[in-house]
């Protein structure tokens, strides 16, 4: 009798670890050809699985943001990003926070900025939008009562801007290349003679 009881509560712990390993995944990535515009169907299907799994999250898609940035909007940006990746590429003027950055963290990088959020947009931007996405909703409230006018995860990251060949930056100014965070996930680019996984010498 002790051992069926035993056996039962294993499996039903089994089955509660299997589904809430459901509940955490990521995005999956699922490009069905070889050509560009299979990457970017690939790259929306990560997108919209990422904004049914964020619904409090506002997403800014990349021509939003040009807009904002071409209209001399107050815009911050943070790069949720490893240091290898922002090394390699990151949008101009944005500022490196890792990935599962406290609160505290982010108002050390706002600090350091002497940044003023009244009516300033801050967008969160990282590969493909999970980072991001999971920074934004962390950071909103807070961000918020400091007078942000809009906290955003931007829709498909640095991937979906280097895949509309907008520009790009590393240490020494301008640059083609932006990095893939693994085989897998590299998949989703494009332009695939400008991925690297090293900044440039």
């Amino acid at each position: 009798m002790l051992f069926r009881t035993f056996r039962t509560m294993l499996i039903s712990l089994t089955l509660l670890s299997v589904w809430l390993s459901a509940c955490k995944r990521g995005p999956t990535i699922d490009v069905r050809g070889e050509g560009a515009n299979d990457r970017k169907d690939a790259l929306t299907r990560v997108e919209r699985d990422i904004e049914e799994r964020y619904p409090t999250v506002q997403h800014l898609d990349i021509k939003a943001l040009e807009e904002k940035m071409t209209a001399n909007k107050r815009v911050i940006l943070f790069d949720v990003r490893e240091q290898e990746e922002y090394d390699v590429a990151r949008l101009a003027n944005a500022t490196r926070l890792a990935p599962g950055a406290s609160l505290s963290d982010l108002e050390a990088a706002l600090g350091e900025q002497n940044a003023d959020l009244k009516d300033v947009d801050v967008v969160f931007y990282c590969s493909v939008g999970e980072r991001s996405s999971q920074m934004a909703k962390k950071a909103d409230q807070l961000l918020r009562e400091r007078g942000a006018h809009g906290v955003y995860n931007l829709r498909g990251g640095i991937f979906a801007w280097h895949n509309a060949a907008n520009p790009l930056v590393d240490a020494k100014g301008s640059t083609p290349y932006v990095h893939p965070y693994n085989d897998k996930w590299g998949e989703l680019l494009v332009h695939r003679d400008k991925i690297a996984t090293s900044p440039r010498k």
